[in-house]
């Protein structure tokens, strides 16, 4: 066609073929499934007013029993103040669809002594391999006070697979409370002012196994946390502010900031840990001979109002092995880090502080050198 360049322009024989190659193709398109939507469950729709006046325990209870009850989906809080006088608890299999509990910036506060929520998923109806896959997200927990025994905002029992993110909790005996609970994700989520930020002890059946906090501001708790019995068991902090726990406290309190008893293997990366006061910021007693301490690009400045800042305890035996890479730890006291008799570690820089206890199995790598027990390099 003059004027337009070179076109190449279809044949009759090349356009029927086209037509009936879409043809063919009509049926497999027609037969594609619908994707099915995911279940919403809003408590207003039952009846919850979210006034902080009215108990709102059975509205949300019954709004969870019917998710359950369809196979999962989402259960919907919107903004506004829930009162509860009793645990809302999440029980059982989900399969593969699991449910969501989402807040759009709802706060619950409980009245009782006892979990907000509980999430157990071994009752009654066991999950294959008790994994439930519930999620919470967008919900903050003001509890019945931190001096209420058995009071925690969230707790998880006998089971796995709960996702929890951008939640608040304060005001509880335990923040988070898990026993026989693993595979848990925490994103965000704020702990303060509870006696425990978290608390996670085992059962005969479950350890306290892969939980990984991560971008959480663990402040003001009486402990920031305490975890134990997970010898062959992982439990990370990833970028994480812990800040202020035991701030009315002192050196001579017998506060332990956090505390793992029976470890695994925990390690920090890029955490800030600042003014926690008490007997010391972290005591590690090794499980087993492969247990280790990993603090890693981490800043601890806990102030003066401690006694010691890592402390590598025999509790369980000779166990238990501190890896320092690129972290400062400081103390205006001395007494940064404690090695337990027969305890090895290995710090690679500068740590700025000083190193107490059984040195014999010490390596330190820096400045381009490398020395053993207490020879600086």
């Amino acid at each position: 066609m003059e004027g337009f360049g070179s076109c190449l322009v279809p044949t009759e024989r090349e356009r029927q073929m086209d037509r009936r190659q879409f043809l063919g193709a009509a049926p497999l398109i027609a037969a594609a499934p619908a994707v099915a939507k995911t279940p919403r469950h809003d408590v207003l729709s039952f009846n919850a007013a979210g006034d902080g006046v009215k108990d709102d325990t059975a509205s949300i209870q019954r709004t969870v029993d019917e998710v359950k009850l369809v196979g999962g989906g989402v259960v919907r809080i919107p903004e506004g103040t829930y009162k509860i006088s009793a645990p809302i608890r999440v029980y059982g299999n989900f399969q593969f669809r699991s449910i969501k509990i989402l807040g759009d910036n709802a706060e619950i506060v409980s009245t009782h002594a006892g979990p907000a929520f509980e999430f157990d998923p071994s009752n009654p109806t066991p999950a294959p391999q008790v994994k439930q896959r519930s999620e919470m997200d967008g919900l903050s927990f003001s509890g019945p006070g931190r001096d209420i025994a058995g009071s925690s905002g969230i707790s998880i029992v006998n089971g796995a697979t709960v996702r929890v993110r951008n939640c608040k909790v304060r005001g509880y005996e335990k923040g988070i409370s898990g026993v026989g609970a693993l595979i848990l994700r925490f994103l965000e989520v704020e702990l303060y002012g509870n006696t425990y930020g978290y608390h996670f002890t085992s059962t005969k059946t479950f350890g306290a196994n892969d939980i990984h906090f991560n971008s959480c501001f663990i402040f003001e708790n009486t402990k920031a946390g305490f975890a134990e019995n997970f010898p062959n068991s992982v439990i990370t902090f990833n970028q994480c502010e812990i800040e202020g726990n035991n701030f009315d406290g002192n050196a001579d309190d017998g506060v332990v900031t956090m505390e793992f008893s029976n470890a695994g293997k925990v390690t920090m990366v890029g955490c800030h840990v600042e003014e926690n006061h008490g007997r010391a910021n972290i005591v590690f007693a090794g499980g087993n001979r492969s247990s280790s301490l990993n603090i890693i690009g981490s800043e601890i400045l806990p102030g003066r109002k401690i006694s010691t800042v890592v402390e590598m305890v025999t509790s369980f035996g000779p166990f238990g092995h501190l890896h320092i890479m690129g972290s400062r730890i400081t103390s205006g006291r001395g007494n940064q880090i404690d090695l337990g008799l027969g305890i090895s570690a290995c710090i690679i820089g500068e740590t700025e502080g000083g190193i107490s206890g059984d040195l014999s199995k010490l390596v330190v790598i820096k400045d381009g050198k490398v020395a053993t027990g207490g020879i600086e390099p």
